[in-house]
């Protein structure tokens, strides 16, 4: 079975679709809780310092590249001096990309009705690690995603 990330929740863990599991593979835009990747562990060292008594989820990482995307466009919309709605308009597209350091992928938005990235992680339910998922890949992009042409695409 193949679900996106709003199909998987650590709690299944424990409940009654727990064996079902082991059948699993979880595709998502953002790195599992429990990830190798270096920005991930800083992440979740942060959440485990902050004591919130939630338990992880991929929610965690998701949350924090969501901030840092923010984060970019309201700089640059600050150093530009227009906070407004139209400022930070302007100021997102002086970007070509935009990271968060492999917390999602690389967020290339320069072609208008693109998607902003065709990568995804693969993860795979596990109750021993936090969170509940384990990386099962890197990045990843599968021929089809490449070169599937969305209906409002621009040329490449």
């Amino acid at each position: 079975m193949i679900g996106s990330s709003p199909a998987f929740t650590p709690q299944l863990l424990t409940g009654p679709a727990a064996p079902a599991l082991s059948n699993l593979s979880v595709v998502a835009s953002s790195v599992p809780f429990s990830a190798a990747v270096p920005t991930a562990q800083h992440v979740a060292d942060a959440y485990r310092q902050a004591g919130y008594p939630e338990p992880p989820s991929s929610g965690v990482p998701y949350g924090y590249a969501i901030g840092t995307i923010w984060g970019q466009i309201l700089k640059r919309a600050c150093v530009n001096g227009d906070l407004n709605r139209p400022g930070i308009q302007e100021a997102l597209h002086q970007f070509s990309t935009l990271s968060t350091d492999n917390l999602v992928a690389d967020l290339s938005i320069e072609k208008s009705g693109s998607p902003a990235t065709r990568q995804v992680y693969i993860g795979v339910p596990d109750p021993a690690v936090p969170g509940g998922i384990r990386q099962a890949s890197p990045l990843f992009e599968s021929p089809d995603a490449h070169s599937y042409v969305t209906a409002h695409q621009t040329a490449s």
